[in-house]
């Protein structure tokens, strides 16, 4: 899957992390490759060179000294998060706000400009031990040519603002110039196959002229992308002789795959990493009572990722790895590489393909069932997610096209996926229930008009608290931001109709949000699909 930083300076990038792997050895240097229709454009092909990326850093036509795009930022101050950042970095530890503070006003001003953007990609963990400890240097290219693919999707989505004195708007350009290098470890110096498209901050408009890149649509279709590489890499996988398994989280759902073979305690062993990540996710969700958002888990990776190791060699990395395998798993990683090779060999037949109907059928099931709307993108991100190795993308478009129970609301002729879909019956229900609401306006008695919040409560959740007792309409919506305190505002809402002699009734959408309501002392919290099926149940029918 993909993750994104941001790379405002980036001027020892290319040397300190790039052409080295996840750790420093002399000699040894990973050779990055230019990518995409940007660098095509700009006749950037074959090896990355420093002087082409030193070009494209500071906003210059590599191999002249002409400006590529129309403005280049100068500097600015740095924000009290980089300060932090900064001061640990510094100081091996987190500083107080006074310290910070104090910290910030020694720092120098920094590059205003975004130079690049590193999205990077990563193999299942199955793979990259199978490749690295297994052997299989096949995968190895596999994971090439499934990360050009998810690379490829990700480009339809570049684009560049164009906005007018009364109107914010995008220009869609499809094209991005990215230097592509693919390293084989973790900081933790894990087996960890792993390619940085660093994607640098420009992309050319129909007019032939160059602007600043505008990544907001690229990050949003990036589980697309990602789910486009992860179905190429299983396909991939599979035509290489191995079996795959479906990965699912604590709640069921689908993440990806492993091959068949490689157990979940070894990929576990060898994700020191990712459990270092979840663990300050955890700590995160602790404190502040949400998951946090892809900048922060973004902001997470940097503040828990270690220097790099210096003066190992590969050898000494691979020996380091062997070392921490149990008697006996080495040899069975051979003997699952030999198997695969030996069915490739003799010709055994694998599918790859032919899944894709089922897998739209699936995915409009799974995404529909707490929204109304989706662009196309997430249609087909959970499409490939639902049969991960057995759908080709091209085959799963037109299947997605012809499904009669998807309505596109709008086309984007731009960019197709990004246009609106709906479900005919999600629309019949919509329907249904906007009716419903304006006929059950003010056709009621109001549950408790009189009723007074209490004090600690803050003006606007006293106000909610009786505007939901005092409303006449048998349909009334309550919305707030998170943390804005909805469930404390819920309890005194819970009061004043307990004090009227109202029974309530409390659905939630989620098992979480139910078990949330029941700690709060909503007894009879339930989710809606149990709700449902209780109706069901009572009234003889399947709703």
């Amino acid at each position: 899957m993909f993750t994104r930083a941001r790379i405002y300076n980036g001027a020892s990038y290319l040397g300190n992390h790039l052409v080295c792997n996840d750790y420093y050895a002399e000699g040894e240097k990973v050779t990055g490759r230019w990518i995409g229709r940007g660098a095509e454009l700009l006749e950037l092909s074959g090896a990355v060179k420093a002087e082409q990326f030193e070009a494209l850093r500071t906003n210059r036509v590599p191999g002249t000294d002409e400006r590529l795009t129309p403005r280049t930022k100068e500097t600015r101050q740095p924000t009290v998060r980089e300060a932090e950042e900064a001061f640990r970095l510094e100081h091996g530890r987190a500083g107080s706000a006074s310290e910070v503070a104090n910290f910030r006003l020694t720092m120098k001003p920094l590059p205003n400009r975004v130079a690049y953007y590193d999205y990077e990609c990563s193999a299942q963990k199955s793979v990259s031990i199978m490749a690295i400890l297994g052997g299989d240097e096949r995968l190895i290219e596999a994971h090439k040519l499934a990360v050009r693919k998810g690379f490829a999707e990700l480009e339809r989505f570049a684009s560049r603002q164009k906005n007018s004195l009364t109107r914010r708007d995008w220009e869609m350009t499809g094209n991005l110039c990215a230097a592509a290098f693919t390293h084989d470890s973790s900081r933790a110096l894990d087996p960890q196959l792993h390619t940085h498209f660093v994607i640098a901050n420009a992309t050319r408009s129909a007019s032939g002229r160059w602007y600043a890149l505008e990544e907001c649509h690229m990050y949003k279709a990036v589980r697309y992308a990602g789910k486009a590489y992860q179905n190429e890499l299983a396909r991939e996988v599979k035509a290489l002789g191995y079996e795959i398994r479906e990965v699912r989280d604590k709640k069921g759902q689908v993440t990806g795959f492993e091959i068949e073979g490689v157990s979940d305690e070894l990929c576990k062993r060898f994700s020191k990493r990712r459990e270092e990540i979840e663990r300050e996710i955890e700590k995160f969700e602790k404190k502040h009572g949400r998951t946090p958002d892809s900048a922060e888990i973004a902001r997470i990776s940097r503040e828990t990722r270690d220097a790099k190791l210096t003066e190992i060699t590969t050898p000494e990395v691979r020996a380091k790895q062997r070392a921490q395998l149990v008697p006996g798993e080495w040899e069975r990683l051979q003997e699952l590489r030999g198997g695969a090779v030996e069915r490739v060999a003799l010709g055994q037949r694998v599918e790859t393909a032919g899944q894709e109907k089922e897998a739209v059928e699936a995915a409009i099931n799974h995404l529909y069932e707490r929204r109304s709307v989706a662009p196309e993108h997430e249609v087909l991100a959970e499409s490939l997610n639902q049969k991960l190795g057995a759908v080709e993308l091209e085959t799963l478009r037109q299947a997605v096209e012809k499904e009669n129970r998807l309505v596109r609301l709008s086309t984007r002729e731009d960019n197709p996926l990004l246009s609106e879909c709906a479900t005919r019956q999600g629309l019949k229900l919509e329907l249904w229930s906007r009716n419903f609401v304006e006929e059950t306006q003010y056709r009621f008695p109001s549950l408790n008009r009189d009723f007074v919040p209490a004090d600690f409560l803050s003006n606007e959740q006293r106000e909610a608290v009786r505007a939901i007792l005092s409303t006449r309409d048998q349909v009334f919506g309550f919305r707030g931001v998170a943390g804005a305190g909805k469930t404390t505002t819920l309890e005194e809402v819970h009061r004043g109709l307990t004090e009227a002699g109202h029974r309530s009734f409390y659905i939630a959408p989620t098992a979480d949000a139910a078990q949330e309501l029941r700690s709060k002392g909503f007894a009879n919290a339930t989710t809606a699909e149990c709700q449902s099926a209780r109706e069901s149940q009572r009234s003889g029918r399947y709703l």
